[in-house]
């Protein structure tokens, strides 16, 4: 368990191994391939209740994350998303 996450220590390393791949550039919105727009996402959209399940699909299309990762990710939320 992370006490405080960080983007670029812990949330980009989950975002680029499975999301980035489909969300980045000119693919599928929303674009996951920075902090500003994870972070963006993050607030604004639905990332949070997507990787959960709450929502739609489950994100990502290859299978949930594992709910410790889904947890980090919900707590750099929480925490105002440090950079």
């Amino acid at each position: 368990k992370v006490a405080l996450p960080t983007y670029t220590a812990n949330v980009a390393p989950v975002m680029n191994a499975n999301c980035a791949g489909c969300h980045s550039g000119n693919s599928q919105y929303p674009d996951l391939d920075s902090y500003a727009a994870v972070k963006d996402a993050t607030i604004n959209g639905n990332v949070l209740c997507r990787i959960g399940g709450a929502c739609g699909n489950i994100m990502p299309q290859s299978g949930a994350l594992p709910q410790a990762t889904v947890a980090m990710i919900t707590s750099w939320a929480t925490n105002q998303c440090p950079e």
